[in-house]
């Protein structure tokens, strides 16, 4: 390993290539954020007198090798620094080219300024560029730089691109009052390179690097654990035949639901395979030791993209059966996310064939009724429903039938147990619906129970039913309807509040029908 203390501006001149590995995470900073904080800094920097030099952090290479034409870094740490600084030589790259009078010390003319920065005149294809990302930024960053050296203008929007919506960020700022002192800031900038051998450890170094600077997201922290240092081609297609796929996926369901859920989904994979808790705060420690236990870090990816896609066909938005489609778009009311070790598990075996979709469909609505009396009467803690997870996946590793699945539900004494009828008619006969988190999906099932054409629900709002009573009675579920929807409404009454007494029996009725009480 070896460091030094370098100006930025001569460290992209050197006669090299940086790449960024195929596993690293995209380019991420903000332009609001990251982008503005770098520019107003080397702004302020450029027009101050007093100062030589502005330290903008570390930057990590290793060494591709030495049985290549030029020297060529993969760059371990630091891209999004680099990435941001390029772009912004690019804008007076531009600017140089549509006001040719505009001088800059150090600098001929636009053209030499890319060449010096940000091409290699000589190098052919991907070579031509210094800088060289991956995946979506690699193709933006080199369409931006090739469209600058064929003198076009740049396009002012593309869509989610960070590398273009950046670009036009900087040129916004840039302008004839500031480009001297904004040049001068560029200039004063150094970092520390900290070049690796092939035989030094990247992602230690990595790790150490990032655990003071921004965080990680644990996609990326994990990505980069199973695929820093092996080979590079194989690395390239494990992250494109496994990885890749289901990336898109948990950024196909974030689109959709404004949630990204590959934390949870992992956190839940690494419950099922060491069969105890695991706390979120411990999930990357955890991971590697279960990664261990695979012969390679292909097999790893490829179990986690399989079980992946089991959790997001539960949870997400692909699953294909109408069927199982239709149960599982309830599983956002019913809160049995916390059962998704065993529910992982079980969609393996469907997926396998293990067992039929009638037995699967029996054990999943089992488990929802489970669920939801217990939600109707005071919830089920995280730790609870953990232990109920691994419990069920012990049944079905040991071939258990729908029957032994059941006898551990029913094995359950105290706050975990499976409750009766009458346990939840005691707890609603007096429960203050109202406040009730569920309540309007808990009514939306009421109106829609055996009904063959559903009604949408979706917007209507809760209702009283009678606002004349007194208040032990108002917020009570005999009390509460769905705006212009009748439900229970045929009762004869001398009072409002007897009313409301015989409709939130009745309304409690049809709940533990929708919600039943399994028989062995």
């Amino acid at each position: 390993m070896y460091s030094e203390d370098v100006n930025t501006l001569s460290f992209l001149s050197r006669d090299q290539q940086c790449i960024l590995p195929i596993f690293q995470r995209p380019y991420t900073w903000d332009r609001n954020d990251q982008c503005k904080t770098l520019f107003e800094n080397i702004r302020d920097i450029g027009m101050n007198d007093e100062r030589d030099s502005w330290y903008i952090g570390a930057i990590v290479c290793q060494n591709k090798g030495p049985n290549l034409s030029r020297p060529t870094y993969v760059l371990i740490d630091g891209q999004q620094r680099l990435t941001s600084v390029s772009l912004i030589i690019c804008v007076i790259t531009e600017y140089l080219r549509k006001h040719p009078k505009t001088t800059l010390s150090g600098i001929k003319n636009w053209d030499s300024a890319l060449k010096k920065y940000i091409i290699d005149s000589e190098g052919e294809e991907d070579k031509w560029y210094r800088l060289l990302l991956n995946n979506e930024d690699k193709e933006d960053l080199k369409e931006l730089i090739y469209t600058i050296s064929e003198g076009e203008d740049i396009p002012k929007y593309k869509g989610k691109s960070k590398i273009f919506n950046n670009y036009q960020f900087f040129k916004r700022n840039i302008n004839k009052n500031n480009i001297r002192a904004i040049w001068n800031g560029l200039n004063k900038l150094e970092m520390i390179h900290i070049r690796l051998d092939e035989k030094d450890v990247a992602q230690n170094i990595f790790e150490t690097l990032n655990s003071t600077g921004q965080s990680l997201r644990q996609i990326d922290q994990i990505r980069n654990y199973l695929l820093m240092g092996i080979n590079p081609l194989e690395a390239e297609d494990i992250y494109h035949h496994y990885w890749r796929p289901m990336e898109l996926r948990f950024e196909r369901h974030e689109e959709e639901t404004g949630r990204n859920h590959f934390d949870y989904f992992t956190r839940y994979y690494l419950i099922l395979k060491l069969n105890r808790n695991v706390p979120s705060r411990t999930t990357y420690e955890k991971f590697r030791i279960v990664s261990e236990n695979f012969e390679n870090a292909k097999n790893c990816i490829k179990e986690l993209n399989e079980f992946s896609e089991y959790y997001l066909n539960i949870f997400g938005v692909y699953e294909t059966d109408s069927t199982l489609k239709k149960e599982f778009n309830e599983l956002e009311f019913v809160s049995l996310r916390l059962m998704s070790p065993f529910l992982m598990k079980l969609y393996k075996l469907y997926a396998n064939k293990d067992i039929t979709k009638k037995d699967f469909l029996r054990i999943f609505k089992v488990l929802k009724s489970y669920t939801m009396r217990k939600s109707l009467c005071g919830g089920l803690g995280n730790s609870s429903s953990d232990n109920i997870a691994l419990r069920l996946c012990k049944v079905i590793e040991n071939n258990g039938t729908y029957d032994d699945i059941l006898n551990v539900l029913f094995s359950y004494k105290g706050y975990t147990r499976f409750l009766t009828d009458e346990q939840v008619k005691e707890n609603m006969l007096l429960q203050n619906f109202k406040m009730y988190s569920k309540n309007h999906f808990v009514l939306s099932k009421l109106i829609n129970f055996e009904r063959v054409a559903p009604i949408d629900t979706s917007d209507l709002k809760i209702d009283y039913v009678c606002s004349n009573v007194d208040e032990e009675h108002m917020d009570k579920l005999g009390n509460l309807s769905l705006e212009g929807i009748d439900l229970c409404m045929d009762i004869e009454a001398d009072s409002n509040e007897e009313f409301i007494d015989k409709r939130t029996e009745k309304l409690i009725d049809l709940i533990l029908k929708v919600w039943e009480y399994p028989t062995l």
